[in-house]
């Protein structure tokens, strides 16, 4: 009977690691752009409105950037 390797039985090689952490570094990236242009098309401070004024639809649209980043890197992942 042959042995075989944990990487063998769950699937994870050096190649899916490493497209895994490159779609990661890539969604922060895009996270953190979408804030800014949030920022900039809407004329507020993202920051000040959270911790300051506790804007709550805030807190929100960032939840939903948040979810919808990371539901397309899981997609890319996936396939």
């Amino acid at each position: 009977m042959e042995a075989v390797t944990l990487t063998e039985q769950n699937g994870l090689t050096v190649e899916a690691l490493t497209a895994t952490l490159l779609y990661t570094f890539i969604g922060v990236i895009i996270l953190t752009l979408s804030v800014i242009a949030l920022n900039k098309l809407f004329g507020l401070r993202v920051r000040k409105e959270l911790i300051t004024d506790q804007n709550t639809a805030v807190g929100i649209v960032i939840a939903g950037l948040s979810i919808s980043i990371a539901i397309i890197i899981s997609g890319t992942i996936g396939s």
